[in-house]
């Protein structure tokens, strides 16, 4: 048998979980320590189940984010489809273009179509390379062009004789990022570098994964049982209510579809 922890009593306002979430699975007749106990907390019984069967449902609510590259263009670089990694449609778990228009400007994207949560968009490795989403800062007074597109990598040259960035900051930051530093004229303030498709398209995905998720709270729990049934697991006896796994399911929300 499994045991599945819900929250019965009310969080405070503003808080990271909200009545009915599902916070732990345990063993048959495992408790959780002290500070999980009724009123606040209360206990789902499933007879005939395994933890292993019921586990996910602790699941914290993530948003993230899977890709597919449709095609790649040497000037034109990824045509790039994402999705919501657990496949919503619908609610919050649904992928929109606002959701990301955000990271698709920074990193000179340019958004194709949006449809039954599928986003697809073009992202070019020479604009991701002059991007503000790749220098981490305004590009406003740095001059670039592009040297070259060889092998699925290009060659840019940034010109930041008009900015007050520092020459040794600079080439550590484009050496820590890019492809490599291929030249560096410190006098007239040109930096030369590589950047190749790969990592075009790891640092757009790594800053969506880093900075997306947090949007909506990684503690607060994607699955919850509707209000009647969290009525019942809080009127039980020592906040213990035992159902049939049919039940159990049939009363379970999937909060990333609301």
């Amino acid at each position: 048998m499994a045991r599945i922890v819900i929250i019965t009593g009310n969080p405070a306002p503003g808080s990271k979980w909200i009545r009915g979430d599902i916070v732990d699975v345990l063993a048959d007749g495992a408790t959780g320590g002290n500070k999980v106990t009724p009123p606040y907390f209360g206990f789902v019984d499933i007879p005939g189940i395994t933890m292993s069967q019921v586990n996910s449902y602790k699941n914290s609510w993530q948003f993230k984010l899977d890709y597919s590259a449709v095609w790649h263009d040497a000037q034109k670089g990824y045509r790039i489809t994402a999705w919501s990694k657990d496949g919503s449609v619908s609610g919050i778990g649904k992928l929109t273009v606002a959701k990301i228009q955000n990271y698709l400007d920074r990193y000179n994207c340019i958004f194709q179509s949006e449809d039954n949560g599928q986003i697809v968009f073009d992202l070019g490795v020479y604009q991701v390379g002059i991007s503000e989403g790749f220098w981490k800062r305004a590009v406003d007074g740095i001059i670039f062009k592009q040297v070259q597109y060889v092998d699925n990598v290009s060659r840019i040259s940034a010109d930041y004789s008009a900015t007050g960035i520092g020459q040794t900051a600079i080439e550590k930051y484009v050496e820590k990022y890019s492809d490599g530093v291929i030249s560096h004229d410190g006098q007239n303030k040109i930096i030369v570098f590589d950047i190749s498709r790969e990592t075009a398209v790891a640092r757009f995905k790594g800053d969506v994964a880093d900075t997306l998720h947090g949007s909506i709270n990684d503690a607060r729990r994607r699955f919850n049982f509707n209000s009647a049934f969290t009525d019942q697991v809080a009127a039980a006896p020592s906040g213990i209510l035992e159902t049939d796994k049919a039940t159990a399911i049939a009363n379970i929300v999937d909060k990333a579809e609301i």
